[in-house]
């Protein structure tokens, strides 16, 4: 099966220390979940990813979106 390539766009937040990643695709079946440091992020490999960009502080995901 031939994989489709992403399409995410940004969007500024109400928070200017924060951005919405908009991914186009789900994340996060239900609800939604909260990574307040990189230790609480262990074992799930795009908030590790993220935690290793410096100066990212906490991920939030949602059904189609990441909040970093």
């Amino acid at each position: 099966m031939a994989e489709q390539a992403a399409v995410i766009t940004a969007e500024i937040t109400p928070n200017p220390k924060t951005l919405k990643f908009n991914m186009g695709r789900t994340i996060v079946e239900t609800g939604s979940v909260n990574f307040t440091d990189a230790a609480r992020a262990k074992g799930v490999l795009l908030a590790e990813t993220l935690f290793g960009i410096s100066n990212v502080l906490g991920i939030m995901a949602g059904h189609d979106f990441v909040t970093v």
